[in-house]
């Protein structure tokens, strides 16, 4: 039986040899018979161990048989076998290239590595070895069909200084464009053409010699985005609260954000996740963050299906998809998109954001850091070796001269060559531990000495009168993260009102340092005459943080522990000066009663699903792009600023172009641009289907609604009432109702 398949494999293997114009006689060679008669498998290895007769050996991969039987049905062959007969001092000897599949550059490199030194006579021969790749061996391979005489298949001109200015990529579309039904003519059973001879043709053909063949230009134009597209600038916060900015009513002067609200929109009703790495996920790609790979914060590796920390090869960021369509890209501050273990110096660094389509990067790849004396600074993919830093250093500061390094670095050229860019700035603040100048400090002493209590009603009185909320929306109840009340501020003795009032005057100096951030890139870009061309966002990854605990802490390691074991005597603070709160000598995060206030008229925070900690502002400015349109009060959500951005600049999402990414196909994105309600103030949101809640006291009972418009903060406010939960563990395991603020 075995000499029966042989037989007919041998056969068949003959008969594509032949009709490809190679040898006709197959020599007697073992064959291991595992699949069976007729198996692509066998007739390939019978034509591996012949191909020397058609001039070129090689050993096949598995995986790449079916692919060259097809090609030698077709009458084609390998771009290695295209430069075996185009140079005309050159004959194919050995060759053994079997971990590269066929028409890889990397064959071709090894293919003249291996062959070409003995006849590397002529002028330049070194650098075909620099530029071989595929885009080269296809415009050979036509070049060779259409115009055999031309000088780029002669040894002098493909490897000397004529082909170095030309683009192989532009070279190749050109000859396949204006050439598309060149194929190749050999009769059954011929030898291949030699060097000296071309492929047979039809004088009728439009391949032959007499059809005009017109050049590339030697320059090809740049890759550019459409014709007026805005430069874009995202800046993400951290940690922010609802009501920690002007626009949103809070009594800390923003004015370079006020600016932004005046010329843009304030989204009332915009959502995000309650902790860090899974929103920049969400806003750097669109998708949803269990499918880019973040259920989590990127601070472990367990590694299971959506919480690898790691942005999938098959996920295309923001960054990527602009700087593919020709803008100039650059990433400052926090990243906390690599896991922990891959962010020092001799770590994989695929995940980091030069990888992920940003040009440029500064700042800090962790989840936190020091204001003043920063554990890690990588610039690109390069440690910055910083043994101390200066006096009066922080690093928001540091942040921001980067950040208009940048800009000017990009307008620092001939105008015709400046591009858009895409900035993606995202602040260290408002993280713990707090720290500002001592400059901003300064502005907000005794400005909190009447307590979180108070400052939540101005707040909550400011945001009704503006329509940020309607006006029945009430107080929230006064619960801490752990569900325990809030400490009352009137039941606290000077000394430690004056203690905690420290912290918020922290907190209040850092928004505003961010503000002066703001405000020197919008003056540099009023400075360029590029402000108003300039699509600005600016929102927060998730809601104020209650990690500072009912009191406060000046040691904010020791408040953030939460590991088993502690010893019974672990305290949570340290016992310094409070003059030290807030610079160098502290690592001070505020009490949660602040935090409380952060996020007016929500209840809850930071890490938790509750609107405190999902509810957040959300800024976008375009003046030439947009006209200014104030409030705007529907759903969207972190997976929308993705889509909406790139509807705005005119680029498409590579999901829908067929786009890969590293030859993988991109993930289609989850978010849903929001450009029309930005258009119109009256367009329901772009989330069809969102969840609004129902309440039937005690329960809050979600139902899907097809036009989820409706004012800010009428859901989820109230959600579930506490007091009419029945007793458990956890959180609320007190039933009785909580105070609200007085």
């Amino acid at each position: 039986m075995a000499n029966e398949h042989y037989t007919r494999d041998t056969d068949r293997a003959r008969q594509l040899l032949a009709e490809a114009g190679g040898a006709e006689t197959i020599p007697e060679i073992p064959v291991s018979y595992t699949a069976g008669s007729g198996s692509e498998q066998n007739i390939a290895q019978i034509i591996a161990a012949n191909l020397d007769e058609i001039g070129l050996r090689t050993r096949l991969d598995p995986q790449e048989n079916a692919v060259m039987i097809d090609r030698l049905r077709g009458g084609t062959f390998d771009g290695l076998w295209v430069l075996g007969h185009s140079f005309a001092q050159y004959t194919p000897s050995t060759l053994s290239v079997s971990a590269f599949p066929f028409n890889s550059e990397k064959n071709a490199s090894n293919f003249l590595d291996d062959d070409y030194a003995t006849h590397a006579d002529s002028p330049g021969a070194s650098t075909i070895y620099r530029r071989l790749n595929n885009d080269l061996l296809e415009a050979a391979f036509i070049l060779e069909l259409v115009a055999p005489d031309s000088p780029l298949v002669t040894t002098s001109a493909l490897h000397g200084v004529t082909w170095s200015k030309r683009s192989e990529l532009d070279l190749a579309h050109a000859y396949l464009t204006e050439r598309p039904s060149c194929p190749v003519s050999f009769s059954a059973g011929s030898r291949l053409p030699s060097a000296s001879s071309s492929p047979a043709r039809s004088s009728s053909s439009p391949c032959s010699d007499s059809s005009p063949v017109t050049p590339p230009p030697p320059w090809p134009d740049p890759v550019r985005p459409p014709d007026g597209a805005p430069n874009v600038i995202v800046v993400l916060l951290d940690d922010m609260g609802y009501a920690d900015i002007g626009p949103f009513r809070s009594e800390i002067p923003t004015p370079a954000l006020q600016r932004l609200a005046d010329e843009g929109f304030a989204f009332t009703n915009y959502h995000t996740t309650p902790v860090c790495s899974p929103v920049r996920a969400a806003v750097l790609t669109g998708l949803n963050p269990h499918r880019a790979g973040f259920a989590s914060v990127a601070n472990s590796g367990p590694g299971f299906p959506g919480v690898r920390l790691e942005l999938g090869e098959d996920v295309s960021t923001l960054a990527e998809v602009l700087h593919g369509a020709g803008y100039a890209t650059a990433a400052v501050g926090k990243w906390h998109l690599t896991r922990d273990s891959l962010i020092h110096e001799g770590a994989d660094k695929s995940s980091w954001p030069v990888q992920r389509g940003f040009d440029h990067y500064y700042g800090s790849l962790e989840g936190l850091n020091s204001f003043f004396h920063p554990n890690q600074i990588v610039r690109d993919n390069t440690v910055v070796q910083v043994e101390e830093t200066p006096e009066d250093y922080c690093i928001t500061d540091d942040y921001t001269d980067e950040a208009l390094r940048f800009i000017q670095g990009t307008r620092a050229s001939a105008p015709q060559e400046q591009r858009p860019f895409f900035l993606y700035f995202a602040h260290t603040a408002m993280h713990g531990p707090l720290g500002a100048k001592e400059s901003d400090l300064a502005k907000y002493r005794g400005r909190y000495s009447e307590g979180w209590d108070v400052l939540l009603r101005e707040r909550h009185a400011r945001q009704i009168d503006l329509g940020i909320i309607p006006p029945e929306t009430p107080l929230p109840e006064s619960v801490g993260r752990l569900g325990k009340e809030v400490i009352d501020w009137d039941s606290l003795d000077g000394e430690t009102k004056d203690l905690y009032a420290r912290y918020q005057e922290v907190y209040a100096a850092m928004v505003d340092s961010v503000d002066q951030s703001l405000s020197r890139i919008i003056d540099l870009l009023d400075e360029l005459g590029e402000k108003d061309n300039t699509l600005v966002v600016f929102t927060s990854d998730n809601g104020g943080s209650a990690e500072g605990g009912p009191e406060g802490t000046r040691s904010y390691f020791s408040r953030f522990a939460h590991v088993p074991g502690l010893p019974e005597d672990w305290t949570a603070d340290v016992d310094r000066d409070p003059a030290f709160i807030g610079g160098p000598r502290s690592m001070a995060h505020y009490p949660e009663g602040w935090g409380m206030a952060s996020n007016t008229p929500f209840r809850f925070y930071k890490g938790q699903t509750f609107a405190g900690g999902v509810r957040v502002p959300l800024l976008l400015s375009w003046p030439a792009g947009l006209a200014a349109g104030g409030l705007r009060d529907q759903y969207q959500y972190a997976t929308d600023l993705t889509p909406t951005i790139l509807d705005l600049v005119g680029v498409p999402h590579p999901s829908t172009v067929n786009g890969t990414r590293h030859g993988v196909p991109v993930k289609d994105i989850d978010g849903v641009s929001f450009a029309p309600v930005l258009r119109d103030a009256s367009h329901p949101s772009t989330k069809a289907g969102a969840v609004r809640r129902v309440r039937r006291q005690p329960w809050a009972v979600p139902r899907r609604v097809e036009d989820p418009h409706e004012p800010p903060a009428r859901y989820a406010l109230r959600g579930r009432r506490v007091g009419a939960l029945p007793r458990r563990r956890g959180p609320h395991r007190d039933p009785r109702p909580r105070r609200t603020v007085p």
